[in-house]
């Protein structure tokens, strides 16, 4: 009988021969299942994610990006900040398969009866979905300056399956990262758009809100 375990397994030795080595070399570590690279406060993320339906006969998974700045979440959120950094509460969140053509999802199956070399085609295509897609992506962020423009600027169209969506949620982080950075005025006119953005929509309520009472210089400045 085979089990789900031995895909898994599968899934470990593609990471392990192909993905970890390739990534080590560019200065990711790794902490729990994600794969980081810290430049400053600025927080490159790789990691896999599964299907939740796997079985022991198929195994789906695909690779998924984020880019993250502590500190930034809970004072909008009320939440603490995680333990360890994950790509689900990451403050922009991408999957690498939508930035290059032809822009589709990308999920790549494991099976009980694969040929011998299926495993190591897998490891090549993510080295190279690595390289194509999210390297170019995380080029973008080398200071939390470079994260706070990205968010408040309008998505471009290839741009519109990077998370959050919410374009109101976006200018909102982007003014608390100027808070920090002691640019007040590009603080408050985020805050200004944020609340405009967000007025009247159902769903927005709470970053209208917040928007709207947010004092800016309020937060302990960043070097």
């Amino acid at each position: 009988m085979i089990h789900k375990r031995h895909l898994q397994d599968r899934i470990k030795r593609i990471l392990k021969v192909w993905v970890t080595p390739r990534l080590r070399e560019l200065h990711f570590t790794m902490q729990g299942r994600v794969y980081i690279r810290e430049i400053g406060r600025v927080q490159h993320l790789i990691t896999t994610e599964t299907d939740h339906l796997n079985t022991a006969e198929k195994y789906s998974f695909t690779l998924e990006g984020a880019v993250h700045l502590p500190g930034v979440l809970p004072v909008v959120w009320k939440r603490p900040e995680p333990a360890v950094s994950s790509v689900a509460g990451a403050l922009i969140g991408f999957a690498p398969c939508f930035l290059v053509p032809p822009h589709l999802a990308l999920w790549w199956e494991l099976h009980a009866g694969d040929s011998p070399t299926h495993d190591d085609e897998i490891g090549a295509e993510m080295v190279s979905l690595v390289d194509r897609a999210a390297l170019p992506f995380f080029a973008q962020f080398q200071s939390e300056r470079d994260v706070a423009e990205f968010l408040e600027r309008p998505r471009r169209k290839d741009e519109i399956h990077i998370f959050p969506y919410c374009y109101s949620q976006c200018v909102t982080y982007a003014g608390i990262i100027w808070d920090q950075l002691g640019e007040y005025e590009k603080c408050m006119e985020c805050m200004r758009r944020a609340g405009e953005l967000a007025k009247g929509k159902r769903l927005e309520a709470d970053i209208e809100k917040f928007a709207r009472d947010y004092v800016c210089g309020k937060l302990p400045r960043i070097a």
